[in-house]
């Protein structure tokens, strides 16, 4: 894995040190699903980091975590797992990076 270009990652510049807030606006609504999702191998977006930030949101949990299954020709696949609250779901994606 390598930084595909040091020009815009040097360039870039954040416009909120966190998205918590504007999650939080959104969430409050009840217009919207949200749906956070992410491999579960992938090395620049760890899937550890967005479920602790899902988590500091506090939403009411709907259903704990637990395995999402695929159909893989005859048999089911662990697809990844996934946690839901009222209008916020959190996905994870098996093998995905």
């Amino acid at each position: 894995w390598e930084v595909c270009s040091f020009d815009v990652y040097s360039a870039y510049g954040r416009v909120y040190e966190s998205m918590k807030d504007q999650y939080l606006k959104l969430l409050s609504t009840l217009k919207y699903r949200i749906l956070v999702y992410n491999g579960d191998v992938d090395m620049a977006c760890n899937f550890l980091g967005d479920q602790w930030f899902v988590d500091s949101l506090q939403q009411k949990l709907q259903v704990q975590r637990r395995p999402w299954l695929y159909n893989d020709g005859d048999q089911q696949q662990i697809g990844g797992f996934v946690k839901e609250f009222s209008n916020l779901t959190f996905l994870t994606i098996k093998g995905a990076g």
